[in-house]
């Protein structure tokens, strides 16, 4: 067996960011960067560490098991296995187990023996045996693709090798070290991702973030073609280049967006908006397993998107009323004493064969005003947002966009920015129906599209009379403590 040294043709000073992931003890740390940064050269350099530093066994053996996961097989083949490859030329591939087995001496005489199995998330066989692996330490390679679910769940699968205690229950062996890599570009500041790392970092976790490739700092250049990032700019959109390039969270427009006018830039507030005094709310709602609603206030030739409520999970739309719209309104002093009234789906007049009322006669049991828009039709709803996304607000003192939506509605931001969008005919083409695509974004988008629509046709204005003067009322009549 060929003795083999831990020192590697890997330039650590061509990627400082790099080195100080590789040299991190944190048990779960991520790496985050523009294309071409060397995040996955990185982790598995990084693994490798982690193998030559196992404690060894009895026998002088250092046991380590890795998997490494991407969210398709040809994914894992055609970019992490070559990856590995590279660097790890000596290592035996065994195509029908899919994975790696290292076997190397090291000057010390003791011998690493390390699997590293590769899992692809769209092969059930593949994910139904990640969980039940114990591993030493996982890699989430192009962890933005990787569902929470897979992240969550493999924590509790780190404790290879086995632990061995002796008679007084103290550890005599077990791994050295255990936990979880992740590299990926940057995903949108939505993702679970960026909440668990920016917002609800926990102390075992680390981040690090390499610079923009048109930097003076970009790393791992010496390793790319002449000119690679700025060829990567050319024809290509500012929020693609802000996430690729510049290594910046942000949405990159996948698909034909609904609302191709919608210009982040323009129409969102750099500052939330408040409601203008004097001016009741309008709530769009969109009434579906998902309930989701929207506050909105529409003065002359404007539309003012102030907040939005979001269900993550399946609720009844009459519950999500209840214990979520009123008490938010309930407890925010700027909502708190006006009159407001919702316009909802239309699908709402219809009666459930549970109780035989429709949502919007239960709505109105609560001591609201509630009237479903006056079409449903989408080409009608998407144009009573479009007429305002195309308007400016001339009457003031500067000219501004008659659409403003204020950035604390992440959701339907990020909805506006391109993920609600038009269904694909099929894929691997650029055809698209005139329907919008159902997803995650599409319940909030809806919501918008009922607010904005109102209920009277032909203008969609609403006057003061219309306006539920008992909506303090419902909140003190649904127990006053909301």
């Amino acid at each position: 067996m060929k003795t083999f040294s831990l020192k590697q043709p890997f330039n650590f000073n061509d990627v400082p960011t790099i080195k100080k992931f590789y040299l991190s003890k944190k048990k779960i740390r991520a790496i985050v960067g523009p294309f071409g940064s060397g995040k996955s050269s990185g982790c598995v350099i990084t693994l490798l560490k982690i193998a030559c530093e196992q404690q060894p066994d009895p026998h002088g053996i250092r046991r380590t098991r890795f998997a490494i996961v991407r969210n398709t097989y040809r994914m894992l083949k055609d970019t992490t296995k070559k990856t590995i490859d590279y660097w790890l030329p000596f290592a035996e591939w065994k195509e029908s187990e899919s994975k790696y087995i290292l076997r190397m001496r090291l000057k010390d005489g003791t011998v690493v023996e390390s699997e590293w199995l590769l899992r692809a998330l769209d092969r059930p066989e593949h994910v139904a045996n990640l969980y039940s692996l114990e591993v030493t330490a996982v890699w989430l390679n192009e962890a933005k693709e990787i569902h929470k679910e897979i992240f969550d769940t493999i924590e509790g699968r780190l404790r290879y090798p086995p632990t061995i205690r002796d008679e007084n229950g103290n550890i005599i062996y077990g791994p050295t070290w255990i936990g979880i890599l992740l590299d990926t570009n940057p995903p949108d500041d939505d993702h679970w991702f960026y909440k668990y790392f920016e917002e609800n970092r926990p102390e075992k976790a680390e981040i690090f973030h390499q610079p923009s490739g048109l930097s003076p700092y970009a790393e791992n250049v010496s390793n790319l073609p002449e000119n690679y990032y700025e060829d990567l700019c050319v024809g290509k959109d500012p929020e693609w280049i802000d996430v690729y390039v510049h290594g910046l969270y942000g949405s990159v427009k996948s698909g034909k967006p609904v609302f191709s006018m919608y210009d982040d830039k323009i129409h969102c507030s750099k500052t939330p908006l408040a409601p203008l005094p004097g001016l009741s709310l309008i709530l769009g709602m969109d009434f579906g397993l998902t309930p989701a609603c929207v506050f909105i206030q529409k003065p002359p030739r404007r539309l003012l998107v102030l907040d939005e409520l979001v269900a993550e999970e399946p609720i009844d739309v009459i519950e999500f009323i209840k214990y979520f719209v009123l008490p938010f309104i309930e407890e925010n002093e700027a909502y708190k004493f006006k009159s407001f009234v919702i316009i909802g789906d239309p699908a709402g007049k219809a009666r459930s064969q549970i109780d035989g009322r429709s949502v919007f006669q239960a709505i109105s049991q609560l001591g609201l005003k509630a009237y479903p828009a006056y079409s449903n039709s989408i080409q009608i709803r998407l144009n009573a947002v479009n007429k305002y996304l195309l308007g400016m607000d001339i009457s003031r003192s500067e000219v501004a966009p008659a659409f403003q939506l204020s950035p604390t509605c992440k959701v339907l931001r990020q909805a506006m920015k391109g993920k609600y969008r038009m269904k694909r005919i099929s894929v691997g083409t650029d055809m698209y129906s005139n329907v919008p695509e159902k997803n995650k974004w599409s319940h909030v988008a809806d919501a918008l599209q009922y607010g904005a629509l109102g209920y009277r046709k032909p203008t969609y204005d609403i006057s003061e009379s219309d306006f539920s003067s008992s909506g303090q009322n419902a909140i003190t009549m649904l127990g006053g403590g909301f």
